[in-house]
């Protein structure tokens, strides 16, 4: 009573065996690759940031350009 197992039957096998060790590979890497950044309370946290100062971005590159601006107006003596 053996039964054998047919070569399209280890082609499947050997096709699973793969299908697993790749998925839990993915996953491995994914978790080790993962940034914190991608975290959901942060987004959250940068989502209520956003809408408290919407143009805080912008702001904060138009006060870098005034600074760079002031560095070269000549100073006034009085």
């Amino acid at each position: 009573m053996a039964n054998t197992i047919s070569p399209l039957g280890w082609v499947l096998i050997a096709g699973l065996a793969i299908f697993i060790l790749a998925i839990n590979l993915g996953l491995f890497l994914g978790v080790k690759k993962k940034i914190q950044k991608d975290n959901w309370i942060d987004k959250i946290s940068s989502a209520g940031s956003t809408l408290r100062d919407p143009f805080r971005k912008e702001n904060d590159q138009f006060q870098e350009l005034s600074n760079e601006v002031e560095k070269f107006k000549p100073k006034r003596q009085e």
